[in-house]
């Protein structure tokens, strides 16, 4: 996840924003391939309240719709 303060403008539907320890951030959903398998290991907490957002950010990502 990106700070949103780094990408003021960035793209709502590619990187929708969530909400975590009390600060905003970005998903960057193009960037979510570049990231090792053994990155992910270590959980810093659940985004899972964002699940619509994100898939509509996948889906728009791969078909455009």
């Amino acid at each position: 996840m990106i700070h949103s303060q780094a990408l003021p403008k960035a793209n709502g539907r590619v990187m929708p924003m969530v909400r975590h320890d009390g600060g905003q951030y970005l998903v960057g959903l193009p960037l979510m391939f570049s990231v090792s398998r053994a990155e992910l290991r270590h959980s810093l907490g659940s985004i899972a309240a964002y699940r619509d957002e994100i898939t509509r950010g996948i889906d728009w990502l791969f078909t455009g719709v």
